[in-house]
């Protein structure tokens, strides 16, 4: 293929982009439609796929529990088949504290769309009928061209201003009110479901995250006094730290080496070297040298701790004495005990150094170190020298305008979460807090400045991409039908010279869409970043609402957008209301492409999930490349590939935004392509299925945002509703019916005030535990049980253990405090 010809395919995409639709009209030929074979085709090819990926994973899971069972808090595994009911029969409050507020919500959603579709489906019991028995009128030539039976069971086979369309109006009614009904009813069942893990004994539910303090509220001591009737009980100032957090990780890399090293010589009995730089080097013993340089690691993290001591002027920081005595301890037992430290100069790197060995000459570098800490003095000197309460220079560490505050009671909590806490705006803000293990340490503390830039940077440049991804969307559009096909050179040529690949080249446009959509999470993941979110399931929400919008917007109305796309942007731009009539003139022969790209991304998806594919691949990867001489060593993820064993969190935020896209098409071809819904309930099934068994037997239940995905699902719902319905009324003055464009208007009426009344207080009960169910919580809860929230939200960086020594070796701390005998080689290796 030589570059004219490359060069010629690009410009005739871009020129039939450019084209306006009503070129087409021109030419009075009757339009041929394939939607049934078309359908026919993806059922064959993807629903083959998921129907052998389903028999395989029922087999499988039976078989290999270690890799489709891995969550250790797991019900019973069931038989082949008898897991898929079983599993619908958890209650949702088992559910709950089993898999988490999301994994309830997100499975919530599908047994949601699963009620509204099994409606619509019934609905087009009726409503089928009276499309596909509608007489062809002669003056309506398109109506007459229709010989397709996937195309004759929509509105499409419906002559303009036939008297019919008022049946079809009445369907909306129906349709939508059931619609708002059932989210009326999701709106009770959220708040009720919402209450109960707010009033869970959780960390997250007895703190409040501050941020924006004021520099005189910078203290742990005067947020605690600030707090003093509040019942609060712990405060923990954010620091900026990065000397410290620098040695942690030096000292954590350096831990798993020589664990690592230690695993060589015990299991394969041989020892192990490595070369003292990059290129080239001296060969050296790995486990004297990594021994000698972890401890002195740890001699410098101790410090570094003892010196961070001086931040702050609370005792809020427990680790910082309980480290302290440890440390005066080991290093006073150590002076009083070995009276000829001078003597011991340390471990040559060229010597042979066994486990049995390791503890007796990491004593002597310990008490080397200790004697090296000062200048000419006595030990008492040096040790105290070392041990005192520094208060640290600037780069060492200083305060941040950000804390975690946390109370005794929910009620305390809460009454502090929902006050204004200063007279001056975004000073003092107070949000809830997230899991400790889920916090994004790197994003606390910034200023009021840079969130904000960073949010509307994350905004425009989310906007500029929107705009970009029509081009993209627009391509994948264009390859949905034959005459697209074609459009593009090189293919044209090929269907040309083999017809038969028509219908499999077809298959080409959802696939593109469902591959495109996960390099948008990677860009719209960075744009999220941006913003400065404090947990990885703040994270995830922002992500849910950019996707959602992309689906909305792009995978929806630009896809629905047939012929010229550039045009109609140019035609709305001019004339906004035009809008309305492009996509009601494009809505009826887009039905079949939107239900192919669902029916592509369920069955690819769902099988890809249920046999864990790239978990496995991953796993695979990571078993050939990484260590593995232990059972430890094979359970630990290596350089960001995680075994088997270890998986990621789950990525509700991709899924929850295609749930969003689902529910937009069944909203608007209910009434069109009454057909659509009975695809979109199997879709809704098999994710409710898979989701169910995934969350229950593989995924962690952590990062959990509270259900806070499902709040903004059931907002994105509503506005869905509202497009729909406006987007029907449309499409009946398309059609040239006044009566049921007319009787569209009440409907819209009644749907616009139904959702500013939803939104004035619905949204905001199931934001907070109310006050009087925090009061029943705490009176079932004793104050000792509370005991767990002591230092939860101290950062991990100042929690870390200086004293850290490899599991499989004995440690240099044991011996020195006498605590226990050095282990033996057969211990270790038992």
């Amino acid at each position: 293929m030589t570059t004219e010809f490359v060069q010629d395919d690009a410009l005739s995409f871009w020129n039939r982009l450019l084209q306006d639709n009503d070129n087409s009209d021109d030419e009075e030929t009757c339009t041929e439609y394939d939607d049934t074979e078309t359908l026919i085709n993806t059922a064959q090819i993807y629903g083959s796929i998921f129907v052998i990926a389903m028999l395989l994973f029922c087999c499988l899971r039976q078989r290999h529990k270690l890799t489709f069972s891995v969550r250790k808090d797991q019900i019973p595994s069931y038989g082949y088949f008898s897991w898929i009911w079983n599993l619908f029969l958890i209650d949702d409050d088992t559910f709950l504290d089993r898999c988490g507020m999301d994994a309830l919500c997100l499975v919530r959603i599908q047994d949601f769309g699963w009620r509204v579709s099994l409606f619509t489906v019934l609905n087009a019991a009726w409503l089928i009928p009276l499309y596909v028995t509608s007489p062809a009128d002669d003056d309506d030539e398109a109506v007459q061209c229709i010989d397709d039976v996937i195309v004759s069971l929509s509105i499409a086979h419906v002559p303009s201003g036939s008297v019919r369309l008022i049946g079809s109006a009445i369907a909306a009614y129906l349709i939508f009110g059931y619609a708002m009904y059932a989210v009326w009813y999701e709106f009770q069942w959220y708040a009720e479901h919402r209450h109960k893990f707010l009033a869970k004994v959780k960390e997250r539910n007895y703190s409040i995250y501050l941020r924006f303090l004021p520099e005189e509220y910078q203290s742990n001591s005067r947020l605690l006094n600030y707090f003093s009737g509040a019942a609060a009980v712990e405060s923990n100032l954010v620091h900026k730290i990065p000397k410290l957090t620098t040695k942690v990780m030096e000292r954590d890399a350096m831990l798993a080496k020589l664990e690592h090293a230690v695993n060589v010589q015990l299991v394969q009995d041989k020892t192990p070297m490595h070369s003292t730089s990059m290129c080239g080097g001296e060969k050296v013993e790995s486990i004297p040298t990594y021994s000698k340089e972890l401890y002195a690691m740890n001699q410098s993290l101790a410090k570094e701790l003892n010196k961070l001591q001086g931040l702050d002027d609370s005792n809020v920081l427990q680790f910082t004495s309980t480290k302290k005595s440890s440390t005066d301890e080991l290093l006073r037992q150590n002076e009083s005990s070995n009276d000829d430290s001078e003597e011991m100069v340390g471990v040559e790197s060229s010597s042979r150094l066994t486990l049995d060995q390791v503890p007796d000459e990491l004593s002597a570098m310990l008490n080397r170190t200790n004697n090296d800490d000062g200048d000419d003095g006595d030990g008492e000197e040096q040790s105290s020298g070392f041990l005192a309460r520094l208060l640290p220079d600037p780069d060492d560490g200083e305060k941040m305008n950000a804390a975690f505050v946390t109370f005794d009671s929910l009620v305390a909590a809460r009454t502090a979460l929902q006050t204004q806490h200063h007279e001056d705006p975004h000073t003092m803000e107070s949000h809830e807090a997230p899991d400790p293990d889920d916090i994004l340490w790197g994003n606390i503390g910034k200023d009021h400045k840079s969130v904000q830039i960073g949010t509307w940077l994350s905004f425009g440049l989310s906007s500029a991409l929107l705009l970009f991804w029509t081009s993209v969307i627009a391509f994948a559009s264009s390859l949905s039908s034959l005459d697209g096909l074609k459009s593009v050179g090189f293919i044209g040529s090929i269907i040309d010279k083999a017809p038969w690949l028509a219908p499999v080249l077809a298959q080409i446009a959802p696939f593109i869409v469902v591959i495109v959509q996960v390099l948008l999470k990677t860009i719209l993941t960075m744009f999220s970043n941006l913003e400065r979110p404090i947990s990885n399931a703040m994270l995830e929400s922002s992500l849910f609402t950019k996707l959602a919008w992309f689906m909305i917007i792009q995978n929806f109305f630009v896809l629905s957008l047939s012929g010229g796309v550039l045009t109609a942007y140019e035609e709305i731009i001019d004339k906004p209301t035009s809008a309305i009539e492009l996509l009601a003139t494009s809505l009826p022969s887009q039905s079949t492409f939107h239900t192919q790209i669902l029916l592509v991304n369920v069955f690819i998806s769902m099988s890809l999930e249920l046999l864990r594919i790239v978990p496995v691949v991953i796993a695979k990867i990571r078993d050939l490349f990484g260590p593995g001489l232990t059972e430890k060593e094979r359970s630990t993820a290596w350089m960001g590939l995680r075994p088997l064993n270890d998986p990621d969190v789950f990525p509700h935020a991709s899924y929850a935004s295609w749930n969003i896209l689902y529910f937009m098409v069944l909203f608007v071809y209910g009434t069109i392509a009454p057909i659509t819904s009975a695809f979109l309930a199997l879709c809704f099934l098999i994710m409710a299925t898979t989701f169910r068994h995934q969350f229950v037997y593989i995924y962690p239940t952590r990062p959990d945002s509270g259900g806070k995905l499902y709040r903004t699902f059931l907002n994105l719902i509503l506005t869905c509703i509202v497009v729909a319905e406006v987007t029907v009324l449309g499409l009946y003055g398309i059609k040239l019916s006044p009566i049921a464009s007319a009787m569209m208007i009440p409907l819209l009426i009644i749907t616009i005030g139904y959702v500013m009344y939803v939104r004035q207080q619905h949204f905001l009960v199931s934001d907070h535990l109310p006050r009087r169910k925090a009061i029943v919580a705490d009176c079932e809860i004793e104050i000792a049980s509370l005991q767990f929230l002591k230092g939860a939200y101290t950062q991990p960086d100042l929690k870390v253990d200086p004293f850290a020594w490899p599991e499989n070796m004995a440690s240099p701390y044991d011996a020195a405090k006498s605590v226990s005998a050095p282990k033996s080689n057969d211990e270790l290796h038992a």
